[in-house]
């Protein structure tokens, strides 16, 4: 993770037939019921452990520390503004 300094790596390559991609609070078929668990950055590090994370556990987890997907939910983004600015963002290098 330091490697990638304040980069997010996206996969893309799991968007495609057969792959399996894990929605935010998706119970996973394994033993135990994992699920799979939005997290802020500073939670992962090398002490997480995934397991703690089931379908007995959310709902408590999600009480006391909130979801971290909850700003995402807000007010939409104005694409065609977005769109609009694209060429623009493109012509300057897409740093923006």
């Amino acid at each position: 993770m330091a490697a990638r300094g304040d980069k997010v790596y996206v996969d893309y390559l799991q968007n495609g037939y057969g792959k399996l991609i894990a929605a935010p609070l998706c119970v996973r078929p394994r033993p135990g019921a994992p699920v799979s668990m939005p997290l802020r950055w500073p939670q992962v590090t090398s002490r997480l452990d995934p397991a703690r994370f089931t379908i007995e556990t959310v709902a408590t987890r999600l009480r006391k520390e909130g979801d971290p997907n909850a700003p995402l939910l807000g007010d939409p983004a104005d694409v065609a503004h977005l769109l609009e600015a694209l060429p623009a963002l493109l012509e300057a290098g897409g740093s923006g």
